[in-house]
């Protein structure tokens, strides 16, 4: 086929050199090829470090590793703990246990109770029941029923009706009237007419005349 070529255009024709005829300078992943023309993927290859990069999307996966890098999103992803994590926003989710860890704010998310905790202030909230626990104080609050319970003094508040309970006294407090009742002497004291009424032994309260 060369000398019939060449016969036709009067000049000599040299076959091209085998790839494989000529030993590289460099090793094969470190050469420069030309591109590839009708290339779907783009995609490259590297056996040395078991390493697959893709042009159109721009990502990288490592079978050493079994870890997926996309630098769209700068995001990476691990097939060995199913855990992605993100460098924009710093931020790691985890597949296996459906939670979710962001180092900005050293807060975790988990999908599965729809609960967050964060390790700056030591305050867990959950979704499900609108309830926050901080660790610090040792205390809760429901945003359902308004309610403040402190475990540190065994007390309870209620926003709804101003009302504070005490655990260790068994004594209950109310600022909208500025009454006081304790379980412990059935008693009860108020301070708007600064008047002491005992359950005990069934007194009507005094009235100053």
């Amino acid at each position: 086929m060369a000398s019939l070529l060449s016969a036709a255009s009067g000049t000599p024709l040299t076959p091209l050199p085998s790839p494989l005829s000529r030993r590289p300078s460099r090793p094969l992943h470190l050469l420069s090829w030309p591109p590839v023309t009708g290339a779907t993927v783009l995609q490259c290859y590297s056996a040395t470090v078991l390493q697959c990069y893709s042009a159109t999307v721009l990502q990288c996966y490592s079978a050493t590793v079994l870890q997926c890098y996309s630098a769209t999103v700068l995001q990476c992803y691990s097939a060995t703990v199913l855990q992605c994590y993100s460098a924009t926003v710093l931020q790691c989710y985890s597949a296996t246990v459906l939670q979710c860890y962001s180092a900005t704010v050293l807060q975790c998310y988990s999908a599965t109770v729809l609960q967050c905790y964060s390790a700056t202030v030591l305050q867990c909230y959950s979704a499900t029941v609108l309830q926050c626990y901080s660790a610090t104080v040792l205390q809760c609050y429901s945003a359902t029923v308004l309610q403040c319970y402190s475990a540190t003094v065994l007390q309870c508040y209620s926003a709804t009706v101003l009302q504070c309970y005490s655990a260790t006294v068994l004594q209950c407090y109310s600022a909208t009237v500025l009454q006081c009742y304790s379980a412990t002497v059935l008693q009860c004291y108020s301070a708007t007419v600064l008047q002491c009424y005992s359950a005990t032994v069934l007194q009507p309260p005094y009235m100053p005349s």
